[in-house]
Order: C-alpha cells, then structure tokens, then sequence
C-alpha cells in the first residue's frame, strides 16, 4: 500500500504542462516511446493515461513490464494514488503465480510482472491477451533479441497484437545498434524492409548503419542516429532541463585513491602473470574482461580465489575517503555504488565500526525491507546507503541524497546513468554529486568508457528534442 505521506501529497498534485502534453501524446499513439529523462516525472502521465483507458472502457486488460525493483515503490504507489479504482493485479512473486494464474483469465485492469516472470506466465497471459503492454526501461531489459526474456515478450505481441508503451530515458546504452531490438519489439514497421517485405536482420541492420574498419570494430555512420532517429518513432521526450529548470547537472568529480602495499603487490602480479598469491590461495584470470574484474575487486578490498571464496585485501584509504566525503558533503547521506556483495558486506561491517549509520541494498533484500530503508533515507535517518547498482537504479527516488558515490567501476552504462539519477529528480534540494573512486589507469578507463557511451546516447536524444 501507498504511504500515507504519499497519498496525501500525490492526490493534490497539479499536472506540468509536459505531463499533460505526454498523457495527449499517449493516447494519440498505439505504439509509441516515452524517451523523457529519468526524473522528468514520465510514471504521472502513464498512469492517467493508463486510467482513462480502463474508465472509459477503451482497453479492459493492462499489463505493465516493469523491473522488480520499481513495481511497488512506484507503479503501486502511484496507481494507488492516481488511479484508485483501476484493479491491480501483482505478479512479481514466483511462489504466488500458480494460483493468480487461475484469477488472471477473468480480470478486467491493471496487471503488473517483472521482465524475468513474464517466461513464466507466458501461457496464461496470452490467454488474458492484454490490449496495451507497457514496458518500463526498455532499454535495460530488451536491448537484446536474443534473450529469453525479449523472445518471450515479442511473442506474446505477435500473438495479441497489443497496443505497445515503451520507456526509456537511455535508449543507446552500449551502442548504436541496441536499437534494433527495440524497434523490433515496439515498431517494426517502421525497419526497412527486404525485398520480400520482412524486416531486415540485425546483420543488414548493422551493416546499413556502421562501417567496419577492424574485425570486430563497428564505426557509426554519418547518418546513422538520423536514420535510427526515424526508427524509434513516434516518440516524446522532455529532459530535466526542460522541466526542472532551478535544478543544475550533476556536478561530476573524479577522486584519486592511494593503494595500499597490499594492493600494489597484487596488482603488479596480477598484471604481471595474470595471477596472483595472497593469503596462501591461488587467484586466476585469463581472460581480458576476468582481469579487469580480479584488478576492480583488489582495488575495492574484496578478491575471490579459485573457490570463490572471497578474500579481504586491505583498502584503508578507500573506506577513508567515503568517511572524507560524507564530511565534506556536510554530513547528509552518501548513495555508493558497490560492484561486488561481498565489498558491501564488508563495508557495512567497517562503516558501522566508526558509528555511522549504514544500511545496504542488493538482490536478497525483499521489497517490502527496500521500500522501509528507502524510507529511513528520505527521513535523514541513514548515513550511508550501499547497493549493488542495479538494485536502485529504476523508479527509486532518493532527493534526501545529493551524493552519489562509485566505489568502483561497472560496465553498464545503463545502470550507472539511472543510478546516478536517483538524485537528480523532483524535489531535488541541493547540488547534485557523482563521484568516482579511482586508484589504477584500469579503472580510469572503465569510466572513460562509460562516458564515451554516454556522450553517444546524449548525441541521438538531441534529435528528439532533448
């Protein structure tokens, strides 16, 4: 259920102009993407839109896609304060669906299922047959065709021909033709064609887009986001600029963190011979991306050994410079972005250690206990907030925080940008901050690369406006 504190201020809530531009635009299209920025305030108009629909009678069954993380802290909430007399279906715990499977094929509204558990209703929801599907971060989840989980969607589409909403703030993630995919599952006819009239495969998709200089190098062409910019359509997209004015860019800050000896000598083996000894066990790497990985865990205190058996590596001057940074962001909470669980165990233990008050957030913390830290932050009553970045990186506002911290690189753009948004939305108060720890010119360049990426993605929204 909604907060009280929610719906109290959620009922009162008098729609932007954007909003209610984007709910016109909604309901105008019966596919159609919804690119506006994290924290532009894109659910509000989903809702309405999704609301007149039901109340009207135009489309009976609803299903929402949304990533786990999001479905009750936003998607209920807000259908509960906006859309009250929409019926809500959750499909989002495995142990309950073989007995809503029997309710499903008589529901009339709103039914909600994570992108993982939709394989596993496949069955049932297609003999629901929804007349929309909305899918929440498109990108993050269906960039890909050649995952189950997209597999299972497109049929579900080619088979019910559902009216198609797509969201998504970062439609070029990792690259150009991450659009493929999308299109596909939203708008195929507007790929081009075969000779025959079949959309073209990824393969023509990408020779028509890129030039290949090196084996396995693909180089955008000159009109290559013009000519993706035709494919995604038709689209809306506000940015925060547009929308929260008052509001600035994240201020981004790059600090160098000293090694240990510990960590220096690791480093050198492991660069050196591609394995290293510590603690009497044996750690390997042979391959490129493995050895980046092993050079992120050393460099943020916690490396596994060949039994995955996790090994602490002293990293005093890391876990100092999250305590400098919460001083000097005068003491309000500190997010950090943590790439490996057993890092967050670690820091949680060494945090609490000096009297802060620490709480953590990965995959194994169940909704209801996510919604009540996230609770305690906004309430100023956590000092530093851990997670593994892909558990807060959707539909999680943290405006109590102004700081974002990585402990250390990932590889995903996706993740980082949303993540890295949670604290750049409505009811923002100060000055947004990213930080990035950095100790080895290996994470320098894992973060290069996640800004070459993002520039890419921030060049194509221009040609929508944003």
């Amino acid at each position: 259920m909604a907060s009280s504190i929610a719906v109290l201020t959620r009922q009162k809530i008098v729609p932007k102009p954007h909003q209610v531009a984007t709910v016109e635009f909604l309901l105008s299209w019966k596919r159609a993407y919804n690119l506006s920025a994290c924290g532009s305030g894109k659910t509000f108009p989903s809702v309405e839109s999704i609301r007149l629909l039901y109340d009207y009678g135009a489309v009976p069954r609803i299903l929402v896609v949304a990533p786990l993380s999001v479905i009750r802290a936003t998607w209920v909430e807000h259908m509960e304060s906006f859309a009250p007399g929409v019926p809500l279906m959750l499909l989002d715990v495995a142990r309950k669906r073989k007995k809503q499977a029997a309710e499903l094929a008589s529901f009339n509204g709103v039914a909600i299922i994570n992108p993982d558990g939709l394989a596993s209703m496949f069955h049932e929801l297609r003999t629901w047959c929804p007349g929309l599907v909305v899918i929440d971060e498109l990108s993050g989840y269906y960039r890909n065709s050649q995952t189950n989980r997209w597999k299972a969607l497109n049929m579900l589409m080619n088979l019910c021909k559902p009216g198609r909403w797509a969201f998504t703030g970062t439609p070029l993630t990792k690259n150009i033709l991450d659009s493929y995919a999308q299109c596909l599952l939203i708008n195929p006819d507007n790929l081009p064609r075969r000779r025959d009239g079949r959309v073209v495969s990824f393969k023509a998709y990408r020779d028509m887009l890129c030039n290949q200089p090196y084996p396995n190098v693909w180089v955008p062409k000159k009109d290559a986001l013009e000519r993706v910019h035709s494919f995604m359509q038709p689209a809306v997209r506000y940015t925060r600029e547009q929308v929260m004015g008052d509001i600035k860019e994240p201020i981004r800050l790059r600090k160098d963190i000293p090694l240990t000896p510990e960590q220096q000598k690791l480093l050198k083996d492991m660069i050196d011979a591609g394995k290293a000894q510590y603690a009497g066990q044996q750690i390997n790497a042979k391959e490129a991306q493995t050895l980046i990985t092993k050079l992120v865990q050393i460099t943020t205190g916690s490396v596994y050994d060949n039994k995955g058996v996790e090994v602490e590596v002293p990293c005093g001057p890391r876990i100092q410079a999250l305590v400098d940074l919460h001083e000097e962001v005068e003491y309000s909470p500190v997010i950090v972005a943590v790439p490996f669980i057993h890092t967050i165990h670690r820091l949680k233990r060494d945090l609490s250690a000096k009297g802060y008050r620490v709480e953590y957030i990965i995959g194994a913390v169940s909704p209801n206990a996510r919604g009540e830290i996230i609770a305690r932050l906004q309430a100023g009553q956590i000092d530093f907030l851990l997670c593994q970045p892909k558990t807060l990186a959707h539909g999680v506002t943290l405006t109590r925080s102004s700081t974002v911290c990585w402990f250390g690189p990932i590889y995903d753009l996706e993740l980082y940008a949303q993540l890295n948004d949670r604290i750049f939305r409505y009811g923002q108060e100060g000055q947004p901050l990213v930080v990035e720890f950095c100790s080895t010119p290996t994470e320098a360049h894992v973060y290069a690369s996640l800004r070459g990426k993002e520039k890419l993605s921030g060049i194509f929204l221009k040609l929508f406006g944003g």
